[in-house]
């Protein structure tokens, strides 16, 4: 006969086995999920921040393609005035980083304004900045490029009128191929 003491080892023991056995079949599987994600989250995403006037602010990821009228939608802000009166630009396709900022007037009437986020914010979500657009206090916040690269830069840009491709870049003073590849994910030349 055993005793409270034995019993209780031997369970605690099976508790073991029966994990250890666990643990090694989800190592020997990978850790493999086998349910595809939806066809929506497979799909390139925009980052865009809804703001202002609104009940759910803040930054959602949807499809490419997506025009602000389809996240007012999506998010429970569309309002049946928007189908009398649409808003300039409420059926342009969405670009990364757009902000979709709601402004509600005095009357209730309701009123979008879309912009850019601010580039700290674009960086944050793996954005890169626009080399055309890119203030010079923007382009000091990119890893590897300082305030003196950033204003060589803007003038580069300025002589140049546009960069067309980031291998431009190597006519700036001090930026030469292998920096340009630390600089390639945080640019971008639309």
């Amino acid at each position: 006969m055993m005793t409270g003491r034995q019993q209780t080892g031997g369970i605690a023991l099976l508790v073991v086995c029966l994990l250890s056995i666990l643990g090694a079949m989800a190592l020997m599987s990978g850790g493999k999920k086998t349910v595809d994600p939806p066809q929506e989250a497979r799909s390139p995403s925009l980052e865009i921040r809804l703001a202002g006037d609104v009940r759910r602010p803040g930054v959602y990821f949807v499809p490419a393609g997506f025009n602000a009228g389809d996240v007012l939608k999506r998010t429970g802000e569309w309002d049946d005035a928007f189908r009398t009166s649409p808003p300039e630009g409420l059926n342009r396709p969405l670009r990364r980083g757009d902000v979709l900022d709601m402004v509600v007037a005095p009357d209730g009437q309701r009123s979008i304004r879309l912009r850019q986020m601010p580039a700290a914010e674009r960086m944050t979500l793996g954005i890169p900045l626009d080399l055309n657009t890119a203030s010079e206090e923007e382009l000091a916040l990119v890893p590897g490029i300082g305030s003196k690269t950033a204003l060589l830069i803007v003038q580069e840009r300025n002589r140049r009128k546009v960069f067309h491709t980031l291998d431009e870049l190597t006519g700036v003073f001090g930026i030469k191929a292998r920096r340009l590849e630390g600089l390639r994910p945080y640019l971008t030349v639309e």
